[in-house]
C-alpha cells in the first residue's frame, strides 16, 4: 500500500514538474519573440499626446512637434552693365557659405532675347542644377541651387556663349539646416501687370519661402512679413528677391506679394525645406513609455473631446 502511494505521489509531482516546465517554456517563448502592443495615444489642445483619455486637466509637451526651420545666411547680388555684356560670363565677389546642411540657392532675372540664354552657374568651379524657370513678355526668372557647396570661399558665375547680349542681375542665397533630401516644395510662378502681384507657393512649417521678381519699375517694395534679399537692376529689367518663414498651421501655401508694380511682370518662388531629424519630448500626464518620433514617418493622431 505505501508503495503504491509512493508511485502515485511521484506521478503526481512530474505532472506538476511538466506543468511548470511548460509554463517557463511558454514565458521564455514570449520573451524571446517580444510582444507588440498598440498604445492608444490622445492628442489635447493640438499640442500634447497622452495615454489618460482627455479630462479638464491641461496636457502640455515639453517640445513642440514641429521640424526645424531652414536658415538663411549669406546673400548678396551682381549685375551686368546696364545696356547687357556680351563677354560670356559674370563673376560674383567671393561668398563664403556657413553652418550645416547648406544649400547655394542663385536667381537671375534677365531680359529676353534671341541669344541671351544662361548655359550654366557655377561656384567655386562646381556646376549648379537649375531648378526652375518662368519666361512671360520680356523677362525671365530663373532658380539654380547646390547642395552642400564647400565652406570656403568662392564666386558664383553665371555663363552664356561669348558675343551674346545679356542683360540680368544674379541674386545669391546662403542657407543652412536644409532638409538635403526632400529640399524643395513644388516650385510656383506666375505673371501680369496688376499690382500688387500675389503668387501662392506650396509649403509648410518649417520651411522658407524665397521669391525672386522681374518688371521694368524702380519703385516697389515686398508685402509686410518679407525680408527682402537684394535689389537690383540695368536699363531695361529690375530684378528683386526677398524670404519669410513659410505659414504654420494647416496651411498648405504661403503667399508672396509686391507691391507698387507698374507694368508687366513674372515672379517665380519655392519653399527650402528645414531639416527634419529625429524629436524627443517629454509628456504631462506620463506616456505609457518614452518613445522617439521618426523623421520622415507618418504619425496619425486621433483627437478625443475633452
Amino acid at each position: 500500500m505505501n508503495n503504491y502511494s509512493s508511485i502515485i505521489k511521484n506521478k503526481r509531482l512530474a505532472t506538476v514538474c511538466r506543468i511548470l516546465l511548460m509554463l517557463v517554456i511558454l514565458v521564455n517563448t514570449a520573451t524571446l519573440n517580444g510582444q507588440v502592443v498598440n498604445k492608444r495615444l490622445y492628442l489635447k489642445n493640438g499640442l500634447g499626446l497622452s495615454r489618460v483619455l482627455p479630462v479638464s486637466a491641461a496636457i502640455s509637451s515639453s517640445v513642440p512637434l514641429v521640424k526645424q526651420s531652414a536658415v538663411l545666411g549669406v546673400s548678396g547680388n551682381v549685375t551686368t552693365s546696364n545696356a547687357g555684356s556680351t563677354t560670356g560670363s559674370l563673376a560674383s565677389v567671393a561668398i563664403t557659405p556657413t553652418g550645416a546642411s547648406r544649400l547655394l540657392l542663385v536667381s537671375v532675372g534677365s531680359v529676353v532675347g534671341a541669344n541671351n540664354a544662361v548655359s550654366g552657374v557655377t561656384f567655386g568651379g562646381v556646376a549648379l542644377t537649375k531648378l526652375t524657370q518662368s519666361v512671360s513678355g520680356s523677362f525671365k526668372v530663373e532658380f539654380w541651387f547646390l547642395k552642400n557647396p564647400n565652406a570656403t570661399a568662392g564666386a558664383v558665375q553665371i555663363n552664356w556663349p561669348a558675343g551674346n547680349l545679356l542683360e540680368a542681375s544674379v541674386g545669391i542665397s546662403a542657407l543652412s539646416n536644409v532638409d538635403l533630401v526632400n529640399t524643395f516644395t513644388i516650385p510656383a510662378s506666375t505673371a501680369g501687370s496688376t499690382s500688387p502681384s500675389s503668387l501662392n507657393v506650396p509649403s509648410a512649417a518649417g520651411d522658407i519661402i524665397v521669391d525672386a521678381i522681374a518688371i521694368k519699375d524702380n519703385s516697389f517694395t515686398a508685402a509686410i512679413g518679407q525680408t527682402e534679399l537684394y535689389n537690383a537692376g540695368t536699363n531695361s529689367v529690375n530684378i528683386r528677391s526677398s524670404w519669410k518663414p513659410a505659414a504654420i498651421g494647416v496651411a498648405t501655401q504661403s503667399n508672396m506679394s509686391w507691391n507698387g508694380l507698374t507694368g508687366t511682370w513674372v515672379t517665380v518662388g519655392v519653399g527650402v525645406k528645414g531639416f527634419s531629424n529625429d524629436v524627443s519630448f517629454t509628456q504631462s500626464p506620463a506616456m505609457c513609455s518614452d518613445f522617439i518620433i521618426r523623421a520622415g514617418q507618418t504619425i496619425t493622431l486621433f483627437s478625443n473631446a475633452a
